[in-house]
């Protein structure tokens, strides 16, 4: 069929173009409406994680995702939400730190442009998808908070809200 490296050339740039044309006609409001993009893909393959010890579900996700091939590294942990003292929430802070992700190149070049990562990224989207499965509460929300691209690295933030401590 081909060279592989050059078909994952052919379909970034395809992913650049369409992520570019869809931040100029909707800005920032693009990335609520790119949440599910990449998850269909996966989600049949990762549903099958059953750990139920939420340390344990991370690291066999982070495999899985490797062995995949999006990323040649993810290293996921779990930390207490920042809380502020007019906005009481609770919740989970899931950080992903990924190496050479397949998309790195097209997001390193659209930041140049002025095209921030959070827009739309598919391996966050992949992420916040299994770890909203892992937390219980009344209320289940997540936002992506960041995505910071460094050399063949990226930092994902991603803010799962069990509750809202002010609500009742």
């Amino acid at each position: 069929m081909g060279n592989y490296a050059e078909l994952i050339n052919y379909f970034n740039s395809l992913f650049e173009g369409l992520k570019k044309e869809f931040y100029s006609q909707r800005g920032e409001g693009t990335r609520f409406r790119t949440l599910l993009i990449g998850v269909d893909h996966f989600a049949e393959k990762l549903k099958t994680i059953e750990e139920k010890d939420e340390d344990k579900f991370f690291t066999t996700l982070c495999e899985e995702i490797r062995k995949i091939g999006i990323a040649e590294s993810v290293n996921i942990s779990v930390g207490p939400l920042q809380t502020f003292e007019y906005f009481p929430i609770k919740g989970s802070l899931v950080s992903a730190k990924v190496r050479n992700c397949i998309h790195y190149s097209v997001d390193k070049k659209l930041v140049n442009e002025k095209v921030p990562p959070v827009v739309f990224c598919p391996l966050a989207n992949i992420i916040m998808y299994f770890a909203m499965s892992r937390f219980e509460g009344p209320r289940i929300e997540s936002e992506l908070v960041s995505v910071d691209i460094s050399e063949k690295e990226c930092m994902i933030k991603i803010a799962v809200i069990s509750e809202n401590a002010g609500e009742g």
